[in-house]
């Protein structure tokens, strides 16, 4: 059904284990402290945490302001 048309070569996408995703947050938010520039970091460590744990879409979240978060 979301494959392209006339592709034979579909991929089988696996997602990431729970310790996976938690090992990525965690170097993540280490970084949160001593990087150069806050705020770009910030908000992209937040909508990807929103996305994984409540599961919103890239345009959803998109769509968010700083008084939605």
């Amino acid at each position: 059904m979301n494959h392209l048309r006339d592709s034979n070569d579909a991929q089988l996408r696996i997602l990431p284990t729970s310790p996976e995703v938690g090992q990525l947050f965690t170097g993540w938010s280490g970084e949160l402290a001593t990087c150069r520039k806050f705020a770009p970091i910030a908000r992209n460590y937040t909508a990807a945490k929103l996305m994984s744990q409540v599961g919103l879409r890239v345009s959803e979240v998109q769509g968010l302001g700083l008084d939605d978060i």
